[in-house]
């Protein structure tokens, strides 16, 4: 139970933070290569997408396997938890207007759109989290294809070593 809220804070903190750079943690003395198996469990969250959430499981569990982790249903040496949320909030964008010899400003609110992922690698032996990603950014276009998604997320785990 307490590692879902943590999760649920983890994913909030990310969210406001906004951050343009997803942040990286790895426990020390725990490497990928000590491992074979892993599951996937999701973390639900309001305001998700449940074709993104999709998504990114499958991601998730292809960039592992590009790793040479196998994914099992249950019983896995890790559990993958992740979590992942939208916010659509609106953007002030302020614009010069040059009118004759003088300048004047304007404003246009946009509609953005902004993902938050946490992703949270458990040692199941040891009930100890190894490796934890979190990071938001703006999303320009929801339509992307399973292997676009599958490729960032190759690179976005590759620094679980």
């Amino acid at each position: 139970m307490y590692k879902i809220l943590w999760l649920a804070c983890a994913l909030f903190i990310s969210g406001c933070a906004m951050q343009p750079v997803p942040a990286y943690q790895q426990s020390e003395g725990s490497h990928r290569s000590d491992y074979n198996t892993f599951t996937i469990k999701p973390v639900l969250v309001k305001r998700n997408s449940q074709l993104a959430s999709k998504k990114i499981e499958i991601a998730i569990q292809y960039a592992l396997q590009q790793q040479g982790l196998n994914f099992v249903k249950e019983g896995g040496q890790l559990s993958v938890e992740y979590g992942f949320g939208l916010k659509s909030i609106q953007e002030l964008e302020l614009k010069m207007y040059p009118v004759g010899s003088k300048m004047y400003t304007g404003h246009i609110l946009n509609d953005a759109l902004y993902a938050t992922l946490v992703v949270n690698i458990v040692d199941v032996t040891q009930n100890k989290s190894i490796w934890l990603m979190s990071g938001s950014r703006k999303i320009d276009e929801m339509k992307r294809s399973q292997q676009q998604v599958n490729d960032k997320f190759v690179s976005l785990l590759s620094n679980f070593k």
